[in-house]
């Protein structure tokens, strides 16, 4: 018989795979009220800037090395 292996998956399948499970499981309102607690947290940290931020099309990212 043949042996069955199993394929590992990558980081970004991996975190498809969990919010995709989180999604069934939680709903999409879930999802909105971590967006709005994580908007809150941002207006206390840098106050003023989200308008900034939006016309340059979003908050700037660290580079990467």
């Amino acid at each position: 018989m043949g042996e069955i292996t199993k394929k590992p998956i990558t980081v970004a399948e991996a975190g498809r795979k969990g919010g995709l499970a989180l999604l069934s499981k939680r709903g999409k309102k879930h999802f909105a009220e971590i967006g709005k607690k994580g908007q809150e947290v941002m207006k206390e940290r840098f106050p003023g800037m989200a308008s900034a931020w939006g016309k340059k099309g979003g908050r700037p990212r660290k580079n990467a090395f």
